[in-house]
C-alpha cells in the first residue's frame, strides 16, 4: 500500500490525466470560439439597447404628456444599467496565452462558470432595471387624466402588459435555459479533468 506521498509523486510521473485530454489546438479553438460567441451576444445586445434608448427618447420628445415622459425616461434608464451590468459582468476574459492543454481548460471553465452566474442573475441586473419604466408607461391608462382615451377597450389596456410580461418571461427562461447549457459545458470539462 502507497503512503499519500507516494500517491502525490506517483500522480506528477503519471501523464494518463493529460494524455486524455483533447489536443491544445483544439482547446485553444473552443476557447476562442466561446469568446466570440459571448463578444457577439453582448455587441448585439449594446446594439439592441442603443437603438431601445433611442426610440424611447424620440417617443418622449414627440408625445407631451409628463407621465409618457416619466416613464420614458425610467426604462431608458433601465436600459442603460442594464447595458452597463452586462458590460461589467458578461465583457469575457482574456484567455491565456502561453499554456498547456489544463490551464486552458482552467480558463474555459472559469469563462463558463462567469458567464453561467451572469445568466442566472440576469433577473436581477438585466430584467429589474426596466420594471419601474414599465410599470409607469404601462399604468398611465389607468391612472393619467391627460391620457388620450381614444378607442383603447379594456382588453387593449390588458393586452399590453400581458404581452411585457410574456416577453420577460421569455427573457427570463431564455437566459435560464442557455444557464443550464453552460452548466452542461462546465460537466464535460469536469469529466475531462477529473477522470
Amino acid at each position: 500500500m502507497m503512503t499519500p506521498e507516494e500517491a502525490t509523486l506517483n500522480s506528477w510521473k503519471d501523464d494518463s490525466a493529460i494524455a486524455s485530454l483533447p489536443p491544445i489546438t483544439e482547446l485553444r479553438e473552443r476557447s476562442a470560439r466561446f469568446t466570440r460567441e459571448i463578444r457577439r451576444r453582448n455587441f448585439l445586445e449594446y446594439v439592441g439597447g442603443g437603438l431601445a434608448i433611442l426610440v424611447i427618447a424620440v417617443v418622449a420628445w414627440l408625445v407631451p404628456i409628463d407621465s409618457l415622459r416619466i416613464g420614458a425616461a425610467l426604462l431608458a434608464g433601465g436600459v442603460g444599467i442594464a447595458l452597463w451590468q452586462l458590460r461589467s459582468r458578461g465583457t469575457p476574459l482574456s484567455p491565456p496565452l502561453n499554456g498547456g492543454q489544463l490551464p486552458i481548460l482552467d480558463y474555459q471553465r472559469q469563462e463558463l462558470v462567469r458567464q453561467k452566474d451572469v445568466l442566472r442573475s440576469s433577473t436581477i441586473w438585466y430584467l429589474l432595471p426596466l420594471i419601474p419604466g414599465l410599470f409607469v408607461l404601462l399604468g398611465i391608462p389607468f391612472i393619467d387624466p391627460n391620457w388620450p382615451k381614444g378607442d383603447d377597450t379594456l382588453l387593449d389596456q390588458l393586452v399590453r402588459p400581458a404581452f411585457v410580461i410574456v416577453v420577460l418571461v421569455a427573457v427570463y427562461r431564455f437566459n435560464k435555459k442557455a444557464a443550464r447549457k453552460l452548466q452542461s459545458e462546465i460537466d464535460e470539462i469536469d469529466a475531462l479533468r477529473y477522470s
